[in-house]
């Protein structure tokens, strides 16, 4: 089986909740600080809403049969997010399975927000429901009442350095 795994690390999209919340032209940093207070003042939520997350972060691992071929960690300092989402397509048109944590709730719809706003175009996200083709861990390893953070799941598998990858 070839598959794709791959994690996402985000941050508040401050351009977009600088327009959601009336902000006007506060410095990133404060700005961030504001929405997640204003959020958190509506919803009572500490997590900002997939719409208001921009990827920061993508790791890679491509794996075909039992061969690690690739793994890539694309920054965004390095890179923009459109260079991070087209990384991201081009490995993922090529593989019969995509694996992620919290793939439902949280990568699938992110990467679909962000493609939408850069206008790119990846048919797999939207034309087939997301069972088919895209594992989501989380859903598979936990049930309904007890889930396992990412960070709580590398910890267990003794992953050096998770930070990097927490996405939640």
């Amino acid at each position: 089986m070839n598959c794709l795994s791959y994690a996402i690390v985000t941050i508040p999209d401050v351009e977009a909740g600088c327009r959601q919340f009336g902000l006007g032209e506060l410095d990133a940093s404060n700005a961030a600080k504001a929405m997640f207070h204003l959020h958190q003042q509506e919803t009572g939520e500490l997590q900002l809403p997939i719409h208001l997350q921009k990827i920061a972060a993508l790791v890679m691992i491509k794996r075909e049969g039992d061969y690690i071929l690739d793994i890539q960690t694309h920054i965004a300092k390095g890179d923009t997010e459109t260079a991070l989402i087209t990384a991201f397509i081009k490995q993922a048109q090529a593989m019969a399975t995509l694996i992620s944590w919290d793939a439902a709730h949280f990568t699938v719809p992110v990467m679909s927000y962000r493609m939408l706003k850069h206008k790119m175009a990846f048919p797999r996200f939207f034309s087939k429901p997301l069972d088919q083709g895209i594992i989501d861990l989380k859903s598979l390893m936990t049930v309904a009442e007890d889930q396992t953070s990412f960070f709580e799941m590398a910890n267990l598998l003794s992953i050096p350095n998770p930070e990097i990858l927490h996405d939640r």
